[in-house]
């Protein structure tokens, strides 16, 4: 099981989860919940998690952090440079 605190979380269905708690408990499913308490055993991402192969606009990928759910980690696109 893996568990990631995240500034946003973005859904499958495109909903915002602001400071919250990704569960992937490895079978494929995941659950999200609001942040109540930190515990060692959960991965602190200074940024958004996309569950889904799509982005919403103005996000980048950075790294791939699960295959099934496909969940990546991802940044603001920087607009000053594009």
């Amino acid at each position: 099981m893996n568990k990631y605190l995240a500034q946003t979380i973005i859904d499958n269905g495109g909903r915002l989860h602001p400071l919250a708690v990704l569960t992937l408990p490895g079978d494929g499913s995941h659950s999200i919940e609001p942040f109540v308490e930190e515990t060692a055993a959960t991965a602190y991402i200074d940024g958004t998690l996309v569950i889904g192969s799509a982005l919403p606009a103005g996000f980048r990928r950075v790294r791939r952090c699960c295959e099934y759910p496909e969940v990546w980690i991802c940044k603001k696109a920087d607009t000053a440079n594009s």
